[in-house]
This record gives C-alpha cells, structure tokens and sequence, in this order.
C-alpha cells in the first residue's frame, strides 16, 4: 500500500491532497482552525470570448505575402514589428502580427473557475493542535486526525463518490465538556463559495505575494467585469451555494454551479456573511456522523437542479455511505489490477503510483478534461487562461497512460480534442482555404464561434496539427483495435492528413513545401527562407500523413487519398528519414517514433555537456521549468543521448527539487510564476518511468533501458505497441521472469538482454526465434496466449 503521511498542516489547495472520481475533484487543506476541502470539476468555466476589440482573423495568404514580400520581423509576442522591404498595407501588417489578440490579451476569460470549499470549524480556543494526515494511494481515501492532548481529537475518513459527484466526511468527535469554552456546537462546517473578484485586485495579490505580474488578460483591467456574485438559493428543500455564469454559444441560456450539503446536520444561511460570498452553515446535533456534499452544473445530464435533487435522493438510500465506499473499493482494485511497479528507489515507485492516482482523479472519459491546472486546485484567474494548449502542455499529461495499461484514460484527451476541431475546421475552410481541420495553438471547452488567435505568429502555426494525431495513432498501436480506428481514430487522423494535404504546395522545383512554417513559439526573421519546411512542421506533417496511409490502408478505405498522401511524402525534401539507409534504426527513429520524441531542435537547446549529467543547474528545466523536463528527456531517452548512469540521479534529484506535499511534481516556479492552481502538464512524468522500464516505440521491447544495473525493479503488465502486456524483473542487474501476454497475437520483438535467450508458451513448448538487426530477436504469437522469455 502506498501512503502520503503529513503530520504538519498543508496551508493550499495546490498543495493539498487529491480526491476525485475523474470528474469532480477535491483538495485537502488547512487553515489556522479549519479543514477545507476545495471543489473542482472540469466544466466549470467562465466561457466568455470578447472579439470586439480583434482583427479580422488572418488567412494565410496574407501570412505568405508578408513575409515574400514585406519581410515581416517580428517577436513571438508582436514585439519589435517591422516590415524591412516597406509595407503595402501598414494598419492591415500591424493587425495581423499582434503575437496574440486582444481578446486573449487584455480579457482574462475564457477561464476555469473554482467551484467553492466546504471547511470544518474547529474549536478556536485548542491552540497548537497536533495533525496527522494519510492520503491512501491505492484506495482513494483521506483519513484526518487533530487532537490537543486529552481535551479533544476529531478522526475523518473523507472521499469522493465513484459514481456521483458528491463527497463524503465520515467524522468522529472524542472531547471533553471543557473543550468547546462554553459554546455548542463544539465543531461545526461551512459550505460557500467567495465573489468572483476583478481581475487587477486578483493581480495585485500575486505580485504581493510573489512580485510576480504576467498573468494573461490583465493588461487592461478596464475591458473586463468579474463574475455576478454567487447567492444562496433553494432547490426543492435544500439550501444551495449557486454560482451562475454568462450565457453564451455553448449554453445559451447560461451556465450555473450548485454546490449543497445533502446530509449531515441542521444547515442554515448564515445572519452574516462578507464581501458578496454565498455561504451555508451545516450545525451537527451529536459528535459524530456523515457529511455528503453534491455538486452539480449545468453541463451534466439534465438541469443542474435536478441533479442536486437526484443526488439528494441517492444519499438518502439506505447504507449509502457503505455502498460508496464498496463501490471505491471495487473501482481501485480493478484499477490498479491493470499494472503494477516494485522499486528499490521508494521515490521511483511512488512518483509512479502518486502520479497515476492524481491522473485518475481528474480524467475521466465522457467529462470535460482540465485544462493546464488541477480543477480543485485553481485560483480565481490562470495563467494563460487556464487554455487547452496544443504545443506540448494539453498532451503531456496522457504520456505513460497507454504504457501504463490504461489506455481508456486518452478518452479524455479525445474529449478535449473536440473543441479544437469545432473551430478547427472553420479555421481550415476560411482562414487556409483546406480540407480537413487545423490544430490552433489554444482551445476552450467551448463552441467557438472565430479563431481565438487569428494572428500571428502564434495563430499560424502548422505543427500543431500534427501532434494531435501521435496520440490516436498511439491508442491503436498499443491495442490493435480497429473497430475504434475505424470508429474514432481514423476520421480525426485523415482530417488532420487533409488540411496538410491542401496546406503544402508544389514548388518550381516540382517539389512539395510547406510555407510558412515557423516551429516552437517562433517570430519572423524577416527572411523567407528561415520559415519554409522547418523541422517541427516537416516532421509533423510527414508523420500525420504516414500515420493516415497506414491507418487508411489497414481499414482498406480512401485508395486515391492514399495516392496523394504517398505522392507528398515521396516528393517532400524535408522528410528527414528518407536521408537513411531503408529499414535502419536511424529511419525507424525518423518514422516511427511520435516527433515529439525524435526532434533535434530541442535536443541542440538541451545537449548537456560530456561526462556530466542532464539538466546542467543553470538550464531552465532544473531552475524554474520543471513542466518541460518530460518533453526534453523523453527526447533524450528515446534518440540514444540519456545515459543512465549519469542522468538517472540527476532525475531522482529533479523530482526531489519539485515534488510538492501532495505528490505532484510542480510545472513552473511558483517564485516566477506565483501561485493559480497545480499544474496538469507535470503528470508527464509517468512516461519518464515507463519509458525507463520498457520501451516499444520502435516496434521492439526493450527491458530497462533507462535505469542503472545497479537498481532492483520489476513491473506487471506494461503495454507494448502490438498490444502486447509484458511484466519483467532485473535484479543483481540481471533481467528475469519476463512475460508476455499476446492479446492480439502477431510477432513480437525484443531486444535481447542475455547471451542466449529461449522462449517458452504456457505449455513450455519452444518457441522458433528468429534474428533480427540491432540483437534483436522475435517470435510469432497467439492471441490470448502468455509467452515467457527468459535465459537459455
């Protein structure tokens, strides 16, 4: 079983410990004489989107003939524009290079929002109460003790329902008559929800507390308006804490936020309450008992007051709270029956387990998916906005999640996926004239109605497109299901394939090219040729292509598309991989590892130096950008520059550096960046252990690539490409007992970690290996079969 224990206070909701069933999430906090449990669920946002103050979106001609013809040099942000050979049109150039539009600038929404806190009061007058906290990894569970000697102890067991959005306090009072200082109720709860503040006063408290000012959408205060306040309202004979939300495209009639205590106690509207906050109060009558609090939004099934009142009913079923906690029970033991992983190094295996369980918490296919924060641990306003971000950030979080055994959690990757699509295919049509769909740079959970980064040069980007195809292409290798490609893989992979197709154009070299193609967060140079097929757009471009011949050739559809693919990618001079031998590991690195793993330009940034370990103390992923270690070493783990002997500590010493007290690891400094919530993207880091155990990528296993001979470790029930579950054991820094299970059959490949290795069925019966390049062996399987490998 593994366990976080505290026995001191945690004083945030970004450093406190996560429930959640995938939908709602919550985090456990203190303050001086409270418990707190902040609420967070994916589809509360402030979903609105001024445009009034935007230019009209650039279409990419104009894009194309600014740079051949003004010579556009400008900063990824609009900064320093000039147009060196003079301009045709100065207001229309200056429009389009803004770096980011005025919406996205000067409004702080769109926005996720907090959904509010319920916090137990504890007695004022126990002065310098002891605490001990346990998060329960495997079982999802907060178990709470406060005591002050022999006068007072509270005992909680808190968690959120698997099932429905509500969260259970199971809590127990031992106190003696003198410790309430002659006032009842010795303990009692508060349920609210604070007013939503302006932006510039919520500004001004992170540059009081941290000296920090680059929060998104404050540049002038005066273009936006805070949230109505919440109120107090009644559905049917519950009291409620309502939060109501401007109507706009995706709901019309508005959205609104309910949050109710649905037992536990007297509850009453507080005779006072501060600065516009809604507030309940829930006054237990004896000293123990069950507190359940539901939330419910417009965004679920049917009105959001009718899912409170249905919530109510649901609690009030008798042994609810038993039956919660059965059904907890059952859904933790199926999940983490799907894999496991032993370690010598306690900080490997539990930065796995604390890392999968916070995932588990906050996605859940059908939900809408957080977007760069942890719901329940969100501030008033975020960080660029809180946005879907296409560019590394959106993604990271799903990498580990199909090697880890559960590829149903990219659902919610698909489910967020959506709402770029929705505004991708008008931004294709009218903005690039194209087919298909194009990827922008930052999305919402939204229906949009425009672009909402028509400029450049962030809102012309071409990669993006193409990486959010690697992680459809990645479900289907690693379960080889082709109903779902056919169904849910295939259709977004030949949109993408689409909008490239119509994207690059013949030169007079009768080659294809992509223009313009400006890569990472990149400016203009003011030189044509510096954006003509760069590396990120190339390598993107050749992958989604090739991920849709091979996925349209499997399903045995699209033949003349098929054709024009294989003609872009036969007459494209920047596809790299046709620089190697045919076959080659190198042209296997090119082709069939996602590019975010393969590209060159971020290793260059990143190389280290020889001899020493990986990140140096002055490079920015050791100093403040912990979020982007994933990307970078996943870089160098999978092209052969890691070394495990050197980098390995250097990444037991990263994680120490960033782990907060929850088990997250943090994504930017809070000192640069202050505080607005967790960061999602940092959940990246179960690949970095997957991928240091087993790696499939290139269609081979490879058995503890990324860890030192010296470190004992096993894992069960890894998944491989070829929907192959493998389970393995190196000790003494010897490799044993691995397995293979078949789901699928087909061959299979591995690398072979001794001088002579035998393959047995579940029979014992040998099996036929045969050799392949780079010692390589492989075998044919059976579907349903256990295989096991092992030395001769």
């Amino acid at each position: 079983m593994h366990r976080i224990i505290h026995r001191r206070k945690i004083l945030s909701a970004e450093n406190g410990f996560i429930l959640g069933n995938g939908d709602l999430s919550v985090s456990v906090y203190q303050g001086e004489n409270t418990i707190v449990w902040r609420f967070g669920k994916g589809d509360v946002w402030d979903r609105r989107q001024d445009f009034s103050d935007d230019p009209k979106p650039a279409h990419i001609d104009e894009v194309r003939r600014g740079i051949l013809e003004e010579g556009w040099q400008v900063g990824t942000n609009g900064e320093n524009f000039k147009a060196l050979r003079g301009f045709r049109n100065e207001k229309r150039s200056r429009e389009i290079c803004q770096g980011s539009p005025q919406s996205y600038e000067t409004r702080p929404y769109p926005c996720p929002k907090p959904v509010g806190e319920l916090a137990l009061h504890l007695p004022p007058d126990l002065l310098e109460m002891e605490i001990e906290q346990t998060l329960s990894v495997e079982q999802g569970i907060v178990d709470i003790v406060c005591r002050q000697r022999d006068l007072f102890q509270i005992a909680l067991r808190c968690w959120v329902d698997e099932r429905e959005n509500i969260l259970l306090v199971d809590w127990k009072v031992d106190a003696l008559p003198v410790a309430s200082y002659g006032r009842e109720p010795l303990i009692w709860f508060s349920l609210y929800r604070w007013a939503d503040p302006r932006v510039e006063e919520f500004a001004a408290k992170q540059y009081a507390d941290f000296r920090v000012g680059l929060l998104t959408g404050a540049n002038d205060p005066s273009k936006a308006s805070p949230l109505a306040p919440p109120y107090v309202d009644r559905c049917g004979d519950l009291l409620c804490v309502r939060q109501d939300f401007f109507s706009e495209k995706t709901f019309p009639q508005g959205f609104s936020c309910l949050l109710a205590p649905l037992l536990g106690g007297k509850t009453e509207v507080p005779e006072w309450t501060q600065d516009n906050a809604a507030s309940l109060h829930i006054l237990p009558e004896i000293m123990q008992g069950v507190l359940a609090v539901g939330v419910a939004t417009t965004g679920d099934e049917g009105d959001a007051k009718q899912t409170l009142l249905r919530l109510h009913d649901t609690v009030c079923v008798q042994e609810f709270m038993q039956n919660s906690l059965r059904r907890l029970e059952k859904s933790m033991q199926d999940f983490w029956s799907r894999s496991a992983l032993s370690c010598s190094e306690p900080l490997i295996e539990n930065l796995w387990y604390e890392t999968l369980y916070a995932f588990r918490c906050i996605y859940r296919g059908g939900t809408v998916p957080p977007g760069l924060m942890f719901p329940s641990t969100l501030k008033d306003y975020s960080h660029w906005h809180g946005d879907y971000h296409s560019n590394y950030n959106f993604q990271q979080p799903f990498w580990g999640i199909c090697a880890s055994n559960h590829p149903e959690g990219l659902d919610s990757y698909f489910d967020g996926m959506k709402f770029f699509f929705q505004i991708g295919e008008k931004i294709a049509k009218e903005y690039y004239d194209a087919r298909g769909t194009f990827v922008q740079l930052s999305a919402f959970p939204i229906e949009a109605e425009d672009d909402p980064i028509g400029v450049v040069p962030l809102g012309r980007m071409a990669y993006m497109t193409g990486w959010a195809v690697t992680l459809y292409w990645e479900r289907y290798l690693y379960t080889l299901d082709k109903d779902w490609l056919a169904d849910t893989g295939y259709p977004v992979i030949r949109n993408c394939a689409l909008f490239y197709t119509d994207f690059v154009r013949r030169g007079n070299d009768g080659l294809y090219h992509a223009f313009p193609s400006n890569q990472g967060e990149d400016g203009f140079s003011g030189k044509a040729e510096d954006f003509c097929d760069r590396e990120e757009v190339a390598d993107y471009l050749c992958y989604c292509l090739r991920c849709a011949v091979q996925a349209a050739e499997l399903l045995q559809t699209d033949a003349e598309l098929v054709k024009q693919w294989n003609d872009i990618l036969e007459n494209y001079p920047a596809d790299k991989s046709n620089a190697f031998p045919k076959g080659s590991i190198q042209q296997k690195l090119a082709r069939e590892n996602p590019p975010e793993f393969s590209h060159s330009y971020l290793i260059e940034r990143s190389p280290g130096l020889p001899g020493k370990p990986w990140p140096l103390d002055t490079e920015d992923v050791y100093e403040w950008y912990f979020g982007h270690y994933p990307t970078v070493q996943m870089k160098r783990l999978h092209t052969g520059i890691y070394n495990a002997q050197l980098d390995y500590p250097r990444f037991l010493d990263e994680i120490r550096r960033w782990r907060h007290p929850n088990g997250l690891c943090w994504a930017l400094s809070v000192r640069n960046y202050g505080q607005t919530g967790a960061w999602t993207e940092t959940l990246g880091v179960l690949a970095l252990v997957t991928e240091s155990l087993l790696q499939s990528w290139d269609g081979c296993l490879h058995f503890f690539p990324g860890v030192p001979a010296e470190l004992d470790v096993s894992f069960e029930n890894f998944r491989a490409r070829g929907a192959f579950l493998v389970s393995a054991c190196r000790q003494n820094g010897k490799v044993r007992n691995v397995r293979v299970y078949a789901e699928k059959g087909g061959r299979c490949v591995f690398e072979n970690p001794w001088q002579t290795a035998v393959v047995r069925n579940e029979n014992g019966e040998l099996q036929s290996l045969n050799a392949m390049q780079q010692d390589c062996l492989a075998f044919d399987t059976i579907p349903g079969e256990m295989y096991y490998i092992g030395e001769e």
